[in-house]
């Protein structure tokens, strides 16, 4: 991954961490979609019976 001046003049754009350079520009953190994922995961159980905590 290129970084500093020699990164902006190739159009890279400047990131934080390998996890901001997942996903669209504008787009939620890979936490926050993480979260949504588990969530709807755990509801998924629920409806088929099972108890997601009981693991």
């Amino acid at each position: 991954m290129a970084t500093g001046d020699g990164a902006a003049a190739h159009g890279v754009p400047d990131i934080g961490s390998p996890a901001d350079a997942v996903g669209v520009l504008g787009s939620p953190p890979v936490t926050q979609r993480l979260d949504m994922i588990e969530r709807v995961l755990f509801a998924l159980a629920r409806a088929q019976g099972i108890d997601p905590a009981a693991s």
